[in-house]
């Protein structure tokens, strides 16, 4: 049952995953982004976009680390139970 259960919560959180790293990225992109404006802007500017690039990219790593950490706990309960793993 939990092999069962950690299967369906792989294929569920997925689209979350996939965001999550998505924001990441998009997020480290405006970090660099900001870094290289900073000879074209005023540097409040650029400042403030390095701050929201880095709260996204953070924001988008701890949802990919709690979804990561309730799929690892219930495959760890899978094994526990049956000996092997979730691909057998």
């Amino acid at each position: 049952m939990w092999h069962a259960l950690a299967f369906v919560l792989k294929v569920l959180t997925l689209p979350v995953s996939l965001a999550a790293q998505l924001a990441m990225g998009v997020g480290a992109l405006l970090c660099m982004v900001s870094a290289g404006m900073l000879f074209f802007v005023p540097w409040p500017r650029a400042a403030g976009m390095a701050l929201l690039g880095g709260g996204v990219c953070a924001a988008g790593g701890v949802v990919y680390l709690i979804v990561y950490i309730i799929i690892e706990r219930i495959e760890d309960k899978a094994v526990e139970q049956s000996g092997r793993g979730i691909w057998g």
